[in-house]
């Protein structure tokens, strides 16, 4: 579908009184933000890197570099794991509604992928930081937070499921455009 054809559906659900649904908007918005968000987490684990590296390189005890190197193995887990989930983010994306939302499914399903490599990764590398060490509160502060970070992605998930599905049904059906909104 071209830029002209989207316009046209667009302005065919403000006609009809429907407005096109929230996910849209988000869907072409998202893509932009994972790249970014992707951007940032590689250019945060290469700074986490060289810190361990040069924490590594001027510990004086046996203790300091293994905390050092569990570090850097969890920041090799962490960065990894989001390579892996988020595979095709880099790629270009289609204008069209059917291709943004397919896009937006993907990169939602990477997520889900990579919040089971957090749940399950957090627990055991928070107990062998404090095994080696490491202050308890910042370790119950690190699965605080990706117990927080776990229950909102879940939410919002389940969300752009939903509206994924009225989506596609009133894009699929020249007919849904007409009655109230949420009449679908």
């Amino acid at each position: 579908m071209s830029k002209d054809e989207w316009e046209r559906w667009r302005a065919a659900f403000h006609e009809g009184g429907r407005p096109m649904p929230d996910v849209m908007r988000r869907a072409r918005a998202d893509g932009l933000r994972a790249r970014w968000g992707l951007g940032a987490l590689y250019l945060l684990g290469a700074l986490a890197l060289l810190w361990q590296f040069w924490v590594l390189q001027h510990a004086g005890t046996a203790l300091e570099r293994a905390r050092a190197v569990v570090a850097c193995v969890a920041v090799g887990v962490l960065v990894g794991a989001a390579s892996a989930a988020m595979q095709g983010t880099w790629s270009a994306q289609g204008d069209a509604p059917f291709d943004l939302l397919a896009a937006l499914e993907r990169r939602n399903a990477g997520r889900q992928r990579l919040l089971v490599v957090l749940r399950w990764c957090v627990g055991p590398f928070s107990v062998a930081e404090v095994a080696l060490g490491a202050r308890v509160w910042t370790t119950a502060l690190a699965i605080g937070l990706v117990v927080v970070f776990d229950r909102r992605a879940r939410a919002l998930f389940d969300r752009d499921r939903r509206e994924l599905v009225e989506a596609r049904s009133i894009l699929s059906d020249p007919e849904a455009t007409e009655g109230p909104p949420g009449s679908v």
